[in-house]
């Protein structure tokens, strides 16, 4: 009985130490703070649809991959925008938002849209791709009111 209660302790000991072989290394999925520093991968197929209907235009995207999305910085410019350049203005929508209503213009113009993706821990993906956006200018008169209920002013234009 005592060389039994004997192989047993052995064998109890035995696996705790191969238990405790791995405590302490670090595992890539875990904690490799690599992954945690990583921005998210860029939204896709960023493109302006124009609704003659109404005379607006949406800006559309498709989400970026990543699940660490908190949320999409869109960026206007006056003219083609090249290299890591911000926008003449920038709007931030949350992370489940895949489009943004452009705001009404007064007069006929181009401007050019591009999108990045910002994770919660404040890190940025590259610029997507711009899309081209040949607005038309608003001709009525009203109240126009944008997606999220805010009040655009008394005529609706920007």
């Amino acid at each position: 009985m005592k060389s039994t209660r004997h192989a047993l302790l052995a064998l109890l000991l035995s696996a705790s130490a191969l238990s405790l072989v791995g405590c302490g290394s670090t595992s890539d999925s875990v904690t490799n703070p690599d992954l945690d520093n990583a921005p998210p991968a860029a939204p896709t197929a960023v493109q302006v649809e124009h609704d003659a209907l109404i005379n607006a235009d949406d800006l559309v995207w498709d989400a970026s991959v990543s699940a660490d999305v908190a949320g999409y910085e869109i960026h206007r410019y006056a003219s083609s925008p090249s290299g890591n350049v911000a926008g003449d203005e920038v709007i931030l929508v949350g992370a489940e938002a895949t489009s943004y209503r452009l705001p009404l213009v007064n007069s006929d113009r181009t401007e050019f849209y591009r999108v990045r993706a910002r994770s919660s821990n404040d890190l940025t993906s590259a610029y997507s791709g711009p899309a081209q956006a040949d607005r038309v200018g608003y001709q009525g008169g009203g109240h126009d009111r944008d997606r999220d209920g805010g009040n655009r002013g008394s005529d609706g234009v920007e």
